[in-house]
């Protein structure tokens, strides 16, 4: 059973009623996005199947603040923002995020009625970047508590040094990679639901250390990857899976039916 499906192929068609309330967000569309420095939730992703239930991304304080310190030092104003991105060639069509750093988060709200105590859903994403931040940590609201999913010590690849407390460690990737790059995490719930809400968060666990080539990190950044003109964050994170063009979606299923 599927709890919500957020389909990647048509992410950029604008038509599509599941993709207006992130391209349409000032953060996103182009002569708006760089008025400002963003914070807090920008951007809404809708399920095709369960219209309810959405996706939003946040952006955490701690962004706003390095791009006023960047511009005081430098003189430069750093755009970051929400967009969507389009290749047809590699069947790329998707909404993403240039700029993100500690904290930031993409949240799943899903409305539930008599959900079941000790149910478990799946959480799978195709996440994608080339420069972006390497780990993220999935963490869901059970009851009162927010459980995390992470692992102590994760590589940010098999036999890397670089490591964190992490759910996941993504990859940097070319667009003609063969990987297969879907992150997938259960998550089991104590508590039961009788009407109300699943509240799910993927956060950047460290903006600093970041996917820089294959199998290559680099830390120490104090902050996000820029394009070689210095005035925008450059960084490609959306959501793509180079090595498996058939299973491109964003699903939350409910493993114990």
């Amino acid at each position: 059973m599927s709890g919500g499906r957020f389909p990647v192929n048509g992410y950029n068609n604008s038509t599509n009623t599941w993709v207006q309330g992130w391209a349409n967000d000032a953060a996103c569309v182009s002569s708006t996005r760089g008025t400002q420095f963003w914070t807090g939730h920008h951007g809404t992703l809708y399920s095709k199947d369960k219209p309810h239930a959405m996706m939003k991304w946040v952006w955490n304080d701690a962004i706003k603040a390095w791009a006023e310190s960047y511009k005081e030092t430098s003189g430069t104003k750093v755009q970051y923002f929400i967009e969507t991105a389009q290749n047809t060639a590699n069947k790329i069509s998707t909404v993403g995020v240039k700029g993100i750093w500690t904290g930031d988060y993409f949240e799943f709200v899903l409305p539930v009625e008599d959900f079941e105590a000790e149910t478990t859903l799946q959480l799978s994403m195709p996440l994608y970047t080339r420069g972006g931040p390497t780990f993220w940590e999935v963490k869901y609201k059970d009851g009162e508590e927010w459980k995390s999913t992470a692992v102590n010590d994760l590589p940010a690849y098999d036999g890397a040094t670089v490591t964190a407390d992490a759910t996941w460690a993504v990859p940097y990737l070319e667009t003609s990679s063969n990987v297969d790059n879907m992150q997938t995490v259960d998550m089991l719930f104590s508590n039961a639901i009788k009407k109300g809400e699943i509240v799910i968060r993927v956060q950047c666990v460290d903006g600093s250390i970041i996917s820089s080539a294959i199998n290559t990190v680099a830390t120490g950044k104090t902050g996000p990857t820029l394009n070689s003109a210095g005035t925008a964050a450059g960084a490609s994170f959306y959501f793509y899976n180079p090595g498996n063009k058939s299973n491109q979606d964003i699903t939350i299923d409910i493993l114990n039916i």
